[in-house]
Order: structure tokens, then C-alpha cells, then sequence
């Protein structure tokens, strides 16, 4: 072999070429195991990687090229890649057992919260069904000496049973998505004054006065839902109410106020929870299904104690 020309973004000759990076040890490299038959071949030389390949040019094979790579930089680059795939890799596997347990859990205190529902429901129902059973064995029997006041009872609690399943049913459609929510432009004088018949009875009944000040203000809103969360606070303020209760709706807020006792003020947010027991054992189904309506028009609601009384706020803006 009388002259290696190599090629790494050069052409040279061994004779004259300057010092490069490596020469001695890749002539040594080609002198000991190159073979001219332009197989490419994957050589380590000192701390470097090449390819190399070597090609006759005459007949005798004394004028020899010798084309090489120094891909050191791209084994590198390789390492690097597969380091970063592996960590990557490495790391969606950890977020996906993070998932999978947050998933999990998530189910699980679902199941726990229907679990929940069906057990304070089968309680609530079991109360008006027993009072029922009760006056009709009375009546049944002939112990009850006053027929007509058991009859209204036992359709007091009919009418009690009625209204919790109609909750229920409410809250469990909502929580499913279920109801679908259509909004619509709503007059909220009139959209009161179509409440308040609701409760005119109980209020005439009891002895209440009911209060209203409104100014006609349009939102966009599903009249029937937001019927049925207002007539939910009406119905609430008529059961604590002693004497009046106050309505009062403007463009930012729709306030409903009874001089009925407060609520401890670490119970305030619990009002709102399902199936929270409040005085003379009522649930609070109704107050929750009102805080859905409410949340699902973008609206806020919240209670607070005032001076002589309780009063529940919808804010709109």
C-alpha cells in the first residue's frame, strides 16, 4: 500500500496532508485489518468510532482509497436519544400509573357516594311510610278517634314522600346530564310571580306574609329549572319563617329573606349538602338541587344570617 487518500469532508494524501485527528492510528487500523472490497466497516479507533471502507484504484492494488466517517458524535447523539426515550418512556408509565390510581379512586368514591344516596334515601323514605302505616293501622283498628285529622297527616306525608322522590329523581337526572338545560330569554318579575302561587297556601296557612320587590330584569335561563331552585327557597323560608318573608331581585341578585332563627355559622355551607338533616329532621335535598340549577346557569348561591332572620342569595353577575 504506497498511498491511502482518505475523505472526512476532505480528500487527502497520507505524504502531504497536514497533522489530522487520529491519522497514525487509522493507517495503523488499515494497514492491520482493511480489506479492499468496499465493505463498510464499523471501526474503534483510540476513544473515536468510524466507518470505513476501502476501494482499489489500480489493478495491483498498490494506489488504495480509503473513505472514512468519524461518527463518534452521532453514537452520541444516538446514546442521548435513547437515554431521553427511555426516560420519556419512563415517565408516561409513571403518569399513567398516576392516572390509573386517580381513576380508581375517583370511581371508587362514586360508588361511595351513590352508595350513600340509596342508604339516606331508603332513610328518608322509611320515616313518612311509618308515620302512614302507623295512622292507617290506628284507622284500620279503631284507635284513632279522630279520623279526619289522621287523614290529613297520612296525606301530609304522602305529599312529603312525593316531593323527596321528586328530588331525588331531580339530582340524580342532573348528575347524569340527563335534564338538558334550555336557555332562554326570562322575564325575572314574571318568572317570581309564576313562583310564589306555589307557596301561597302554606304561607296563607301559617299565617306569613310574603313581601315582593322586584324591577323586570331579562337572563338567559332555563325556566324550569330555575322555577323549580326559587320555589326550593321559597318552600325552605316557609317552614322556618315566623312571620315574613322578603323577595327581592335585581340585575345582579335574587335575595329571599325570612325572619325564621339562623343557622350556626359553621352550618351554613352544610345546608347546602344532600340528605343534610336540618331542624324537625327535613333533609336538604332541595337545597342542593338548587345549588346544581344554580351552578349549572354560571351563577353563585350562599346563605347567610342576618339581623332577625335568614336569607339566601343568588347572585347572577
Amino acid at each position: 500500500m504506497k498511498k491511502v487518500e482518505g475523505s472526512s469532508n476532505y480528500t487527502y494524501q497520507i505524504s502531504d496532508e497536514p497533522q489530522l485527528p487520529n491519522k497514525d492510528n487509522i493507517i495503523k487500523w488499515i494497514s492491520k485489518y482493511g480489506t479492499i472490497n468496499g465493505e463498510v466497516v464499523k471501526a474503534k479507533i483510540a476513544d473515536r468510532t468510524y466507518y470505513i471502507t476501502l476501494h482499489s484504484l489500480d489493478s495491483d492494488d498498490e494506489i488504495v482509497l480509503a473513505i472514512y466517517v468519524d461518527v463518534t458524535a452521532e453514537k452520541h447523539l444516538v446514546t442521548s436519544v435513547s437515554i431521553a426515550i427511555l426516560f420519556i418512556m419512563t415517565l408516561c408509565s409513571v403518569a399513567a400509573g398516576l392516572a390509573g390510581v386517580y381513576l380508581g379512586k375517583k370511581i371508587e368514591n362514586e360508588q361511595w357516594k351513590q352508595k350513600k344516596v340509596f342508604e339516606n334515601a331508603s332513610h328518608q323514605l322509611k320515616t313518612p311510610l311509618m308515620v302512614m302505616q302507623g295512622y292507617a293501622e290506628g284507622l284500620t283498628h279503631g284507635v284513632i278517634k279522630d279520623p279526619k285529622q289522621a287523614a290529613e297527616i297520612i296525606v301530609d306525608e304522602t305529599e312529603k314522600m312525593a316531593l323527596l322522590i321528586d328530588e331525588i329523581l331531580n339530582l340524580s337526572r342532573l348528575d347524569s346530564n340527563d335534564i338538558k338545560f334550555k336557555f332562554e330569554n326570562v322575564s325575572l318579575e314574571t318568572l317570581l310571580n309564576d313562583c310564589l302561587p306555589t307557596i301561597e297556601y302554606l304561607a296563607n296557612k301559617k299565617n306569613i306574609k310574603v313581601e315582593v320587590s322586584t324591577t323586570d330584569h331579562v337572563v338567559k335561563a332555563d325556566i324550569v329549572q330555575l322555577e323549580r331552585a326559587i320555589i326550593s327557597i321559597l318552600s325552605n323560608a316557609i317552614r322556618y319563617a315566623q312571620t315574613t318573608i322578603k323577595v327581592q331581585c335585581d340585575d345582579k341578585r335574587i335575595s329571599i329573606w325570612n325572619d325564621g332563627e339562623g343557622v350556626p355559622e359553621e352550618d351554613i355551607e352544610k345546608i347546602f349538602k344532600r340528605f343534610q338533616i336540618g331542624k324537625g329532621g327535613n333533609t336538604g335535598i332541595g337545597l342542593s338541587l338548587t345549588r346544581e340549577v344554580v351552578k349549572r346557569h354560571g351563577w353563585k348561591i350562599h346563605a347567610e344570617n342576618t339581623d332577625g332572620g335568614m336569607k339566601f342569595i343568588i347572585t347572577m353577575k
